[in-house]
């Protein structure tokens, strides 16, 4: 009986040591650096938001973010929202299809956001957002000139010019809108067809109602 009983207990020392031995190969230690977030996983499932500091974790799995960068969700981006930690640490941008919206980081033209939905830490970098409907003609938006010309803007822009010499008349969809003085135009580029009839201003021009009916070099946008 005595030696059945040192046997039992053989058996459970052992059975104790390869249940500590396999909870210790389970945890893992995770260090989270100053501007990094990592989101924490079991099993696929998303379990909470860490911010800087160090963590043991247990059966689970931890991705780090640098939250100087933009967010890429690796799972639906409605399931990490309900986290109400990590919905407050980031700017979610919406795009519809008739807009595009200017990407400004620290004050500086970044990118174009075309349709679709994007995410951004709220960091210690200052991001500023500027959304335009490109499914009108006139650029009502508060950008500027040179931002208009920028590469990255450029593409959706139409832009002309009018010397001081020229005289030129716009017209919109096949219709006369307006005489258009000497200066630079621009205008969204879409679907929307846009003509500008100019010639130079030592011609002599044809005039109906007002409007000029013999215009040289007309420019279709």
């Amino acid at each position: 009986m005595e030696n059945n009983t040192g046997f039992f207990k053989l058996i459970n020392q052992r059975l104790q040591i390869n249940l500590r031995a396999n909870k210790k190969r389970k945890m893992k230690k995770i260090t989270i650096n100053a501007y990094q977030v990592a989101l924490v996983f079991k099993k696929g499932v998303y379990k909470r938001m860490l911010t800087e500091g160090s963590y043991w974790l247990f059966g689970e799995t931890a991705i780090i973010y640098e939250v100087t960068k933009p967010f890429y969700a690796p799972i639906e981006l409605n399931i990490l929202l309900q986290d109400a930690a990590l919905a407050n640490a980031l700017q979610v941008i919406e795009v519809t299809d008739n807009e595009i919206v200017l990407q400004y980081e620290n004050g500086l033209m970044k990118q174009v956001l075309t349709a679709g939905r994007y995410t951004f830490w709220k960091s210690a970098i200052n991001y500023e957002f500027v959304k335009a409907d490109i499914s009108k003609i006139e650029i009502t938006e508060n950008i500027s000139r040179t931002v208009l010309q920028n590469k990255l803007v450029a593409p959706y822009v139409r832009t002309y010019t009018v010397e001081n010499y020229e005289k030129a008349v716009l017209f919109i969809d096949g219709k006369y809108v307006q005489a258009l003085p000497s200066g630079v135009y621009c205008w969204w580029k879409n679907s929307i067809t846009i003509i500008v009839g100019k010639a130079d201003g030592k011609e002599v021009y044809i005039v109906s109602n007002k409007i000029p009916v013999a215009i040289a070099r007309p420019y279709i946008f």
